[in-house]
């Protein structure tokens, strides 16, 4: 089985969102005085490899809760945008990277149309934005100049019919000044985010099932996750 990790680990000292508290990992009891070793944890929500619900951005939006399991988990595509230059993906630059994966994997996944007779891949349900940001994981470089989502690739998303989004970046949107406007764009419509992630670069080109399973948190709008990609 070839299965890829796609998580980033908590840690005290870990990258996070700038303004956020550092995770508190506390050994409370240990197997040398009590017999076991158990930790008592406490973290932010979006700490991490995490997602998002529309109860991020919306007050009546849809919470951890209020989604079937399924809908953490399904095929996966990584489109590249490794190579780019500009901050802001254009719907210009989303459809190169689309109509790149189409030729390499033989599927239209807006009609489900094949081209040749080679194999092809089921429709995707999770799309994952691989930019390379991951290996800035760790340094200060990571929280700027990634890129993000225009409104307008944010919308045609909406079009693909899909589970989720996913990106090897702090955020689908600017630290600063748009107002999470992917976001509400995106979890509108109950299209879960996933952000922080990492190694997407190893499934350009795969057929594979994506996993990202949130604590059940009551009210949670969001979770650190541990994504896995299993590669068919």
């Amino acid at each position: 089985m070839n299965v890829i990790d796609l998580t980033q680990t908590i840690a005290e000292d870990m990258p996070l969102f700038p303004g956020t508290p550092a995770p508190k990992l506390k050994v409370k009891y240990t197997v040398e005085s009590d017999g076991f070793r158990e930790m008592e944890i406490a973290f932010y929500s979006h700490t991490g490899t995490h997602l998002d619900t529309p109860a991020h951005v919306f007050r009546e939006g849809k919470a951890l809760e209020d989604y079937g399991v399924e809908q953490f988990l399904g095929q996966g595509l990584v489109l590249d945008f490794s190579g780019i230059s500009e901050k802001v993906i254009t719907l210009n630059i989303f459809e190169q990277a689309l109509k790149q994966s189409l030729v390499s994997q033989r599927k239209d996944i807006s009609h489900g149309e094949t081209m040749g007779n080679e194999k092809t891949f089921p429709p995707p349900e999770y799309l994952f934005f691989y930019t390379g940001w991951d290996k800035k994981w760790g340094t200060d470089s990571y929280f700027t100049g990634a890129p993000v989502l225009s409104e307008e690739v944010a919308r045609r998303l909406i079009a693909l019919e899909l589970k989720g989004v996913g990106i090897d970046a702090i955020s689908v949107d600017p630290m600063e000044g748009n107002m999470l406007l992917a976001h509400r764009i995106l979890l509108e419509k109950g299209i879960i985010i996933v952000e922080n992630l990492k190694n997407l670069g190893k499934l350009l080109g795969e057929d594979f099932e994506f996993y990202g399973l949130p604590l059940k948190i009551a009210g949670g709008e969001g979770s650190p996750i541990r994504g896995i990609a299993k590669i068919r």
